[in-house]
């Protein structure tokens, strides 16, 4: 019993982790392919980076959707990614409140990363499309 628990927590935590990542790393493509309007030098490299994470994103959210769990090694890439677009929305956030605190308002409302990138169903019926 303890171990069917275990394991789908487990399983749990990894679609989240991966759909926080596939949410976050299209909001960061969006920002990038803004930045690449205004011709900044740095965007099309950044697009470059997150269309190749992207493409290994997608691929675990198949591993997932096929009952597999991540690999040891898949699991650190997606965790390393995860804290990298924390830390990116992070530096969004403030940035946006310091462009809030200097002009007097934000279009968007200031959320955290959690609520954010959380799908629009809410987590119970998210977990239940990648089945059990």
């Amino acid at each position: 019993m303890f171990a069917n628990w275990l394991k789908t927590k487990l399983r749990n935590t990894q679609i989240k982790m991966v759909t926080q990542n596939d949410l976050a790393a299209n909001h960061l493509f969006l920002l990038a392919e803004m930045r690449a309007s205004v011709r900044d030098p740095n965007a099309d490299s950044m697009k470059q980076g997150l269309q190749n994470e992207l493409a290994i994103i997608a691929l675990a959210k198949v591993h997932l959707m096929l009952h597999w769990e991540l690999s040891e090694r898949d699991n650190d890439f997606q965790l390393a990614l995860y804290g990298k677009y924390r830390l990116a929305y992070g530096d969004a956030l403030i940035a946006r409140k310091a462009f809030a605190d200097q002009y007097g308002s934000s279009r968007e409302p200031l959320v955290s990363f959690d609520r954010k990138f959380t799908p629009n169903v809410g987590w119970k019926i998210h977990y239940k499309h990648f089945g059990k």
